[in-house]
């Protein structure tokens, strides 16, 4: 099949999840078929250094957010008072005039990441009916702003979460309208799967979960008398910050009051300054920023924290902790979309006490810990393998081929 790939970025350098799942599935679909490449970038995004560009059928096709439109674009581009600001941003460039550069009428199959570019989908089968429709929900972004709006107490009364709630409602009715417009849609879990069947009839729906590279190999263990936990996650995403801060504030002096030594390490791109006051002196808090590798954090880190209150789709950063088999401590939220078993492959905490229970006993219980992240590892393997998640869209893309997975 000739598919068009159409991402809001370019998937590399892989410094953060949803980096990570366009690289590897786009690697998956592109091990098979023809595939063209076309992102909406935010900022300046070279491709000459992406080794996946070589793998492509065309160059790689990069269009900014601020370079303007010269002709008319089809009427779902048109924005309303309805449509989010982020979509508002995508459809006012010149991504449109650069895609009918292509050769449209050749394509088989479309596949947009992203409800940010939806529209684009939908324009180009207007002018093609023929062409299928492939839709990756990496989040379903009405219900993770909401979730993140209504995540305090009197939500309501607070203009900025109010705000915020009304932005979720804009995108509760875009991915309404969007999706089901699709021939097939992509969830990251089962959970995600259901949720969206309230809109889309579950046969076009298909479950490609995230997944990590197990190649990578497990880590050695932590080395003796580390007292040092780790989050790891894009600081400038909006959920790592108010869990991250709700951890620091809320549970880490309980954490400190039991165990005086322990360490927490925030790593991450995008840290704000509020994030970096955070580091008091002495208060066993580092904020790093971005780093080159992640992994000499974990390799000296007991367990891995996910303290997330809000958001949605799956934790790639758990899945990433498994396989390098540390244990993971994380909210219900947090690990929302993984088939982890309590007290086997994970420990859950959703209270702040919880949480500082989770921390201590983690610390403290080296045998507790070992089961933690061996059952970990061997989900990781299991379940949450790259290479599965790339045989299921290839498997999605068979019934595509053979008109199986199309919308009647």
């Amino acid at each position: 099949m000739r598919i068009l790939y159409l991402c809001p970025m370019v998937p590399y350098p892989t410094t953060d999840g949803g980096r990570q799942r366009l690289h590897h599935l786009l690697a998956g679909i592109a091990a098979e078929h023809a595939v063209f490449f076309g992102a909406v970038s935010e900022g300046d995004e070279s491709t000459e250094a992406w080794p996946m560009a070589r793998r492509l059928a065309a160059p790689p096709l990069v269009v900014r957010t601020d370079t303007r439109s010269k002709g008319p674009q089809p009427a779902v581009l048109a924005s309303g008072a309805l449509t989010p600001a982020t979509v508002r941003r995508m459809h006012a460039t010149a991504f449109w005039d650069r895609l009918c550069e292509l050769p449209l009428a050749s394509f088989d199959a479309v596949q947009v990441e992203g409800a940010a570019l939806a529209g684009y989908g939908l324009a180009i089968k207007e002018q093609y009916p023929r062409i299928r429709l492939v839709f990756d929900a990496h989040n379903l972004e009405w219900h993770l702003r909401m979730r993140s709006a209504t995540a305090t107490p009197h939500w309501w009364r607070k203009r900025a979460q109010l705000s915020r709630a009304l932005e979720a409602l804009r995108w509760y009715w875009f991915e309404k309208t969007m999706l089901r417009q699709y021939d097939s849609v992509l969830a990251c879990s089962e959970q995600d799967k259901k949720r969206l069947s309230k809109w889309v009839d579950p046969g076009r729906i298909a479950v490609v979960p995230n997944g990590t590279d197990v190649t990578a190999g497990a880590l050695p263990p932590p080395p003796v008398g580390s007292k040092d936990l780790v989050f790891v996650g894009m600081m400038s995403y909006r959920p790592n910050v108010e869990g991250v801060d709700f951890f620091c504030r809320s549970v880490w002096p309980m954490v400190r009051a039991k165990e005086p030594h322990a360490q927490f390490w925030v790593v991450g791109k995008g840290v704000s300054e509020d994030t970096r006051a955070l580091a008091v002196e002495g208060s066993g808090i580092h904020v790093t920023g971005m780093v080159p590798d992640v992994r000499p954090y974990l390799e000296r880190a007991v367990a891995t924290v996910i303290p997330l209150l809000s958001g949605g789709g799956t934790r790639l950063k758990i899945l990433e902790a498994m396989a390098s088999r540390r244990a993971v401590l994380s909210t219900s939220v947090g690990a929302e979309g993984i088939e982890a078993t309590g007290d086997r492959e994970i420990v859950y905490a959703d209270t702040a006490e919880a949480l500082a229970d989770g921390c201590v006993t983690l610390l403290r219980e080296a045998d507790f810990r070992d089961l933690i992240a061996d059952g970990g590892l061997n989900l990781a393997l299991r379940k949450y393998d790259w290479r599965l998640a790339q045989k299921a869209l290839l498997e999605r893309y068979a019934t595509l081929d053979s008109g199986a997975g199309a919308r009647l």
